[in-house]
């Protein structure tokens, strides 16, 4: 079970505050709170909003709510996400117009597609395999 991170998510608040040019107190303001010390204690990780507030902070920064909210766990999730979706990063990497990876990625559909037709993966297939998600988690990771 993943658990929402007090302090990742705070940290995520507090960057796109700064990304936008947004005050502690003029969030405050915003939200109508009658203090700032709120909004520390959300940025500082000691505390996690109320649904109700996440939702306001999310309209102010204008973001989607779940762009806010950051799990304990988030990069074991994306590797796992990355492993369980190869056909969806393989869209994103043919659409890098490098002739190169186009080929590697080409190359890398027929053996998934041999391995689902076999239902075995083979020494040289998991070897591929590896490969792509270590590109598949760089990538991610420059995103």
């Amino acid at each position: 079970m993943q658990r929402i991170s007090k302090h990742r998510t705070g940290k995520r608040i507090q960057k796109l505050m700064a990304e936008r040019g947004i005050t502690v107190r003029e969030m405050q303001e915003q939200m109508e709170l009658e203090s700032a010390q709120a909004v520390y204690k959300w940025i500082h990780g000691q505390a996690l909003p109320t649904t109700e507030n996440m939702l306001m902070i999310a309209r102010i920064l204008n973001v989607p709510m779940e762009e806010l909210i950051l799990t304990e766990d988030d990069g074991e999730w994306k590797k796992e996400w990355n492993r369980m979706h190869p056909h969806i990063f393989l869209a994103y990497y043919l659409y890098l117009d490098d002739p190169v990876r186009r080929a590697d990625a080409e190359r890398f559909s027929v053996l998934m597609e041999d391995i689902r037709q076999e239902r075995e993966m083979s020494v040289a297939a998991k070897s591929v395999e590896k490969v792509f998600v270590r590109n598949t988690e760089n990538i991610c990771n420059r995103l």
